[in-house]
């Protein structure tokens, strides 16, 4: 493997890397504003 080859996919490795980790913390923002947010949003819980 050449040295540009090896540095092209340490590259792509890394956004790889970045893509999974985002998209862990997107999954978790999700669940965590369908367990934690009133049923009407945050105007419901405004009124409370």
């Amino acid at each position: 493997m050449s040295e540009n080859s090896k540095k092209t996919y340490a590259e792509l490795e890394h956004e790889f890397k970045q893509y999974s980790t985002l998209s862990g913390i997107a999954g978790i923002l999700g669940w965590d504003m369908q367990v934690n947010m009133p049923p009407k949003g945050l105007r419901s819980a405004r009124t409370s």
